[in-house]
């Protein structure tokens, strides 16, 4: 199983040069599997910004990758739902929740007009 949180291996696999840059800002992993947590505020508006002006071809050779990283970031996000309780989302997180919802619908519908 890969340890997704694993800066290092992402940056080898997208190729931005974001990771490589927070990589190296956050130590590496000791030998009883703690780390230093970096702050996300910081990087959240370049990554998006990065993710939203990369040319459509270079995103179609990366999608997997670009996936999977989707896919981690809803988990965290859900876990974090989950610890909040009757507080629940923002009326700003539920429509970016409801907007992947959509995503997600229409991959499946695509999907199932292949076969």
């Amino acid at each position: 199983m890969t340890d997704k949180t694993d800066l290092s291996h992402n940056s080898g696999q997208l190729g931005f040069a974001f990771f490589s840059a927070a990589s190296e800002a956050t130590t590496p992993r000791q030998g009883n599997g703690s780390r230093t947590q970096a702050s996300l505020a910081p990087l959240l508006p370049h990554f998006q910004a990065i993710c939203l002006e990369t040319p459509l071809d270079e995103v179609d050779q990366e999608l997997l990758p670009l996936l999977e990283l989707c896919e981690s970031v809803l988990t965290r996000a859900l876990d974090v739902a989950r610890k909040r309780g009757a507080q629940g989302w923002s009326e700003a997180e539920y429509r970016s929740l409801r907007g992947i919802g959509q995503a997600q619908w229409l991959l499946i519908e695509g999907q199932a007009k292949k076969r």
